[in-house]
């Protein structure tokens, strides 16, 4: 440790350190190691989750917009249409349109 700044600290008549202070807490309850497998636990699971989702899921279908009748965009019968065309965005918002979906036409477009 650099001795010019150990005694600018302890000149300093703002350092209020406690030197009887024994340092953090040592011993630990029962319940930090418990928890603390159930978090290892959450988090294995949410490994194995996103694992098989990503190997047996279709993440294009998750990213690329798709029209009204579910077809992906730029993809398939759509594919020199990369797209996405909503014919009234004012009815996509709010509660209902995450609830149901958005009920205005959705049409792929070049």
């Amino acid at each position: 440790m650099n001795t010019a700044v150990a005694d600018a600290d302890e000149s300093d008549p703002n350092h209020n350190h406690d030197t009887e202070y024994p340092g953090p807490y040592v011993k630990q309850s029962w319940r930090d190691v418990v928890c603390h497998k159930i978090l290892i636990v959450i988090c294995l699971v949410w490994v194995f989750v996103a694992s098989y989702a990503v190997y047996n899921g279709n993440l294009g279908r998750l990213v690329l917009p798709s029209n009204s009748e579910g077809e992906v965009c730029g993809r398939d019968r759509q594919a020199g249409k990369p797209y996405l065309l909503y014919f009234d965005l004012t009815q996509c918002a709010g509660l209902p349109a995450e609830v149901a979906g958005c009920p205005t036409p959705q049409v792929c477009v070049e």
